[in-house]
């Protein structure tokens, strides 16, 4: 039975999905990722770089392109503006939400990282970035759910956006691809998609070192730049040339390294 989410490692074309094995599973899923490829035209064996190019007559996109083309939008809003409805609504779709990841984590040999507690928003947040970014608009709140799946290599990070972005069809209405097309250093895959009830949540895929880098002092200077309102024009540059670094030196620790766009 398909929840609310659509989880796409529950086919509905396939009965018996539900009864595989972890490791059939991860086979499966390895098996996909290799068709994947193959679809995308080059052997993964091979140098790879970067060609701009879709898949003539396909929906499976290119994991060597910017995955942001998968999905366009100028604005993303949440079907109501108020923060207890939202709240309501989120709640409702955390266990399907829930499943799904875990699934796509399961499918892809990686794991699945939930904030602790629950995956919902809380309320004070909601108040409060409502009003520093968005001017009081709480539909603009477009993380009511959020999660992350790591794998261990951004390679299998971009593999197995691609393959959810593929699966969940309409359901995904925003990616960012900063893997492709870096942020300040940083690296990650960033996808807006929504419930059948409407309620938009976010998730992310990433890589071991480069979201232990996140977690760990990326972070910390990523504050720092965003909040420094008396540093110095070499202050912040420092710290910026830090973080390249710091992400740099993670994302080719995680095999990745033939995939640089710049």
């Amino acid at each position: 039975m398909i929840g609310m989410w659509t989880p796409w490692i529950d086919c509905p074309d396939d009965p018996h999905i539900g009864l595989m094995t972890e490791e059939e599973s991860q086979n499966a899923a390895r098996n996909v990722a290799r068709i994947l490829t193959k679809d995308a035209g080059f052997n993964p064996d091979e140098v790879r770089g970067y060609h701009g190019r879709w898949v003539a007559g396909s929906s499976v996109p290119d994991i060597r392109s910017d995955l942001s083309r998968t999905a366009t939008s100028s604005m993303i809003l949440q079907p109501v503006n108020d923060p207890d409805k939202l709240i309501t609504m989120a709640k409702a779709a955390e266990p399907d939400f829930r499943k799904t990841i875990e699934g796509v984590a399961k499918a892809v040999g990686g794991e699945s990282i939930f904030p602790p507690g629950t995956a919902v928003k809380g309320k004070p947040r909601i108040l409060q970035k409502a009003k520093l970014e968005y001017n009081g608009q709480y539909s603009r709140i477009v993380d009511m759910l959020r999660a992350t799946v790591k794998t261990a290599t951004a390679e299998e990070a971009r593999k197995a956006a691609a393959i959810f972005i593929t699966r969940m069809g309409d359901h995904v209405l925003r990616v960012k691809d900063t893997i492709y097309k870096v942020d300040n250093g940083y690296r990650d895959i960033l996808i807006n998609f929504k419930a059948n009830n409407g309620i938009v949540s976010e998730l992310q895929f990433n890589s071991t070192h480069l979201i232990a880098a996140k977690f760990g002092e990326g972070h910390k200077l990523y504050e720092f730049i965003r909040s420094c309102i008396d540093c110095t024009k070499e202050e912040i540059m420092r710290a910026t040339m830090k973080m390249d670094s710091l992400y740099n030196t993670a994302y080719d620790r995680d095999g990745d390294s033939k995939w640089k766009s710049n």
